[in-house]
């Protein structure tokens, strides 16, 4: 299981083969700082979805937080 640098609460989205994608989740708060997309993480199974309006393709993925 991966830990995740900065206490665990934030999380840099990057994806590769979009110019500007657009990133979604029904459960966690996603958010541009210094322009880059950051997912604010609470506990819980969250998915995270990723869109690139050029090409209309879709990709999701999840991460499970836990509480410490």
């Amino acid at each position: 299981m991966p830990d995740i640098p900065g206490g665990g609460s934030r999380l840099l989205l990057q994806a590769e083969g979009t110019r500007e994608p657009r990133w979604t989740s029904p459960t966690l708060e996603i958010r541009l700082e210094s322009g880059h997309p950051i997912a604010h993480l609470k506990p819980g199974r969250h998915e995270i979805q990723v869109d690139d309006p050029a090409t209309g393709q879709k990709q999701s993925t999840f991460v499970i937080v836990h509480e410490e």
